[in-house]
């Protein structure tokens, strides 16, 4: 009888320490997975043709809305990244030992415009209001997602202080970092989505580059979506157009950190 007990009672303590074995197995892979850096777009990279309709809707001033654009946007794409893997970014830290971490980044990024690095085209992300014709008559009230051919030069950001850099992605415990290049919002006056109301089809496109841990550019491209000329509250443009934009980061670099 008590070798009964003896045996039940070690197989127990066995299953115990194979399953404890398995959930520090588990963890361990966890905390070795891919973690990356987010760096927002410089303010001086904001590009827009579409300035004096959205400070007429708005009643900011330039500055205002380019702050809240910038801050928004590294807002989706900082928590649609956290989907995928960790993911912090330097604009949301308000020490200022972070943000003199940021403005050295900047300082220290050579930025120009070259054809896409390592470009694959991105999967097709459409809206809800792609399907049928009677959606597509009321286009002028929702964005449109482009899927990018990559066949037009981007703004990328490179850094030739690798040891600099290095220690900015071990002191952020990061093995990759999402550079956010440019910022751009353009009109195009040739597609008209509402002639009787003058409604144009404008384009938002965002430029980035992914670095590892060496600072290598792995890939570099854009990433566009759509959008009528009659949006021009900042608040409408972030929420509606944002988070198709993150999401399309996410899905053009989610090969590269698996």
């Amino acid at each position: 009888m008590k070798m009964k007990i003896f045996q039940h009672s070690f197989l127990i303590i066995f299953i115990f320490i194979v399953c404890y074995s398995k959930c520090m197995a588990q963890l361990s892979d966890t905390t070795q997975q891919h973690r990356i850096l987010l760096i927002p777009f410089q303010p001086e990279y904001y590009l827009s043709d579409a300035e004096q309709d959205i400070m007429q809707q708005t009643h900011k001033t330039p500055d205002e809305y380019r702050a809240y654009f910038r801050r928004i946007l590294d807002l989706k794409i900082e928590a649609t990244l956290s989907t995928l893997i960790p993911c912090s970014s330097l604009m949301q830290d308000t020490i200022q030992s972070v943000r003199n971490d940021m403005e050295r980044y900047y300082s220290k990024a050579a930025m120009k415009y070259e054809f896409p690095i390592a470009s694959k085209q991105i999967k097709s992300m459409k809206s809800k209001s792609e399907g049928t014709s009677k959606e597509i008559e009321n286009q002028h009230s929702a964005p449109q997602y482009a899927t990018l051919k990559g066949d037009s030069k981007f703004m990328n950001s490179t850094v030739t202080d690798t040891t600099f850099f290095k220690s900015l992605l071990t002191k952020y415990h990061a093995d990759y970092l999402l550079s956010i290049n440019q910022f751009e919002i353009k009109t195009n006056y040739k597609s008209c989505i509402d002639i009787a109301n003058r409604i144009y089809r404008r384009e938002l496109m965002i430029h980035y580059s992914l670095l590892d841990a060496n600072g290598k550019v792995v890939q570099g491209n854009f990433v566009t979506t759509y959008f009528p000329s009659n949006s021009n509250r900042d608040i409408d443009i972030a929420e509606r157009v944002f988070p198709e934009i993150a999401n399309m980061l996410k899905s053009s670099i989610i090969d590269l950190l698996k």
